[in-house]
């Protein structure tokens, strides 16, 4: 796990990055699956969650639904699962939020009075997570320059080739993710592209953790196929 505790805006974040390594899962999902929706066994799951909340010590952790949309969801009281969103954001103490990946982008956000999880693939990339982010710290008068943006293990451009016309789908938005993937197609580096989102808003970014589909310790769908998730956790803790 790859995690880290620092002050920001006066008050303590939390935040974590989980790996493959010390679940309870069995293969092709071996070990430290946390998700639900994959075909893993859900008492295992259950058991990996709860190992998770244990070792990230800030409360019972709020698992998005992931749809590879970019829609955000705001919350007020602790809650098991948020449906249907690939974002979730808080600015209440000791109510983690995770994200789920296996070489989609964990994001993980702090600004102002908020922490935000997300997930973010190419279709997110495309269609405008950074944007719709963005609205959410401005509806709250939170400068998107004073954000700590984390991004996690994720797939590498040159590991994630792409058809061409992909590619240009997701150039018309950003560019900058467009890369040339070892196999000699357009590759898709959403974590690159994302990073240079944040920063043209003045955003500090940070790239945690290894290319999924390089890194033995990590699930990657793409190198895979059946295989679990790993989780991006992010919490205030007081």
């Amino acid at each position: 796990m790859l995690a880290g505790t620092e002050t920001r805006h006066g008050r303590t974040v939390r935040w974590a990055f989980t790996a493959r390594p010390g679940g309870q899962s069995v293969a092709p999902y071996a070990s430290a699956n946390v998700a639900t929706h994959v075909g893993d066994d859900p008492s295992v799951v259950r058991a990996n969650r709860t190992a998770l909340e244990a070792a990230f010590d800030a409360g019972p952790i709020a698992w998005m639904g992931p749809v590879h949309g970019v829609e955000a969801q705001v919350l007020t009281a602790p809650t098991a699962i948020v449906p249907n969103v690939d974002a979730i954001a808080t600015t209440q103490v000791r109510l983690p939020l995770a994200t789920l990946a296996a070489d989609c982008v964990p994001l993980l956000l702090t600004a102002g009075d908020l922490v935000v999880a997300a997930h973010v693939g190419w279709r997110g990339l495309a269609d405008g997570m950074t944007s719709s982010l963005t609205r959410l710290l401005g509806e709250r008068g939170i400068d998107p320059a004073s954000a700590l943006v984390l991004l996690g293990p994720a797939i590498c451009g040159a590991c994630y080739g792409i058809p061409r016309e992909r590619a240009e789908q997701i150039a018309t938005a950003c560019p900058e993710a467009i890369v040339q993937a070892t196999s000699g197609d357009p590759g898709a580096d959403i974590r690159r592209g994302l990073a240079h989102e944040w920063r043209a808003r003045g955003a500090e970014v940070r790239l945690v953790g290894p290319c999924t589909a390089e890194s033995p310790e990590h699930f990657s769908h793409r190198r895979d196929g059946v295989t679990g998730r790993q989780a991006g956790v992010i919490a205030w803790i007081d």
